[in-house]
């Protein structure tokens, strides 16, 4: 690789550097509020909690291992530098950026997963609805994400071939195979975005004593996940950047960048759109915190009486009280037929949040 070739590497590195980690501290500040929320104020953090910070611990792996990557192919462009050590350089980049792409995958599909649980506990659809939500997200995860992984490290023989080609001249599978494999998936993924952020709208709007205002609200909030999806369907329109992969070490490691990066933002986007509907118990108790400060500032300095709303006001370790409730029947696939027998309707907290009373039946 000449030294033109590591500079547009390098350039190309370093102008995605910064927003890699903005998109992975909005997704790690959202899954705080979601654990904050479900463990010390909801009180009923489930798998679907644990499968979410596994993902995100994964994603933040692969943020990491892009990150030595780029900084050092960026650090590595000096005027001191000789073709030698660049050519060396950027062969120790490459295999991190092949390691960062075996293991990118999984950190789409295991938010999914989380995602496909919380679907089916929170609206408890008729059993085979719940199968169609789950099962395609596992199937993607061991075809996808452990597929993937494999397949990456068996293209080439020997697999140190694939990021320093010149020293051990490997015997590899067309690339093609690769593009071929990964496209399938790459189609699935964002259809399950798209599915898994629409089918909860579709629930919460046959629901006839929702304020018409509140069913929006809980659409947008369960709808964020489009964002990921849209993200997902520009990512596969780059797959086929995979079939450039023996063009040279400097073309496989730009295309693995582009990719990992672009897998690497959707699972940003996917983790913080499945934790933000999650984590509205903090943001209530915080504005209830700000009100109450605010009051007492009010009463100090003359401008009024505090203002104390008991229905709003929550202590620590207790439930609380009367924070805006909406109505869920037992099956909101059932939600007509319900309404029009008049049956007992049990609750469920704005916050899109059930919880299972010890007397039996959700509440």
């Amino acid at each position: 690789m000449d030294d033109g070739s590591g500079q547009v590497v390098a350039n190309g590195a370093g102008a995605t550097y910064a927003p890699l980690w903005i998109f992975q501290a909005m997704a790690t500040t959202t899954l705080i509020l979601r654990i904050i929320s479900r463990s010390f104020l909801t009180r009923d953090i489930g798998w679907e909690d644990v499968i979410m910070a596994f993902g995100w611990a994964v994603n933040l792996a692969s943020t990491i291992i892009i990150t030595i990557s780029s900084n050092t192919m960026i650090h590595a462009i000096k005027p001191t530098t000789t073709p030698s050590d660049l050519e060396n350089t950027t062969v120790y980049a490459l295999k991190l950026s092949l390691i960062s792409g075996a293991i990118n995958p999984n950190t789409i599909w295991l938010p999914k997963i989380s995602v496909a649980l919380l679907l089916s506990r929170l609206l408890q659809p008729k059993p085979w609805t719940k199968l169609m939500l789950i099962v395609p997200s596992v199937v993607g995860f061991v075809g996808g994400g452990i597929g993937s992984a494999l397949i990456t490290f068996l293209q080439c023989n020997p697999i140190a071939g694939q990021w320093d080609p010149e020293r051990y001249h490997p015997t590899c599978w067309d690339p093609s195979v690769m593009v071929d494999y990964n496209i399938p998936w790459a189609v699935l993924s964002s259809a399950l975005d798209i599915i898994y952020a629409i089918y909860p709208a579709t629930m919460f709007w046959k629901m006839r004593q929702l304020p018409v205002s509140r069913k929006l609200a809980i659409s947008i909030l369960m709808g964020l996940g489009l964002i990921s999806g849209g993200v997902g369907i520009y990512k596969t329109t780059l797959t086929h950047l995979l079939g450039r992969r023996d063009q040279g070490s400097d073309v496989a490691l730009t295309v693995s960048h582009i990719l990992n990066v672009w897998t690497t933002v959707e699972a940003d986007f996917i983790i913080s759109a499945a934790c933000i509907p999650l984590s509205r118990p903090v943001w209530r108790l915080a504005i209830v915190f700000v009100g109450d400060v605010w009051g007492k500032v009010r009463k100090r300095v003359g401008l009024g009486p505090a203002v104390e709303d008991s229905a709003v006001v929550e202590r620590s370790g207790e439930r609380r009280v009367n924070m805006g409730y909406i109505e869920l029947p037992e099956r909101t696939w059932d939600v007509d037929r319900i309404a029009m027998e008049g049956r007992e309707r049990h609750t469920v907290r704005d916050d899109i949040e059930m919880r299972y009373s010890s007397g039996g039946g959700w509440r």
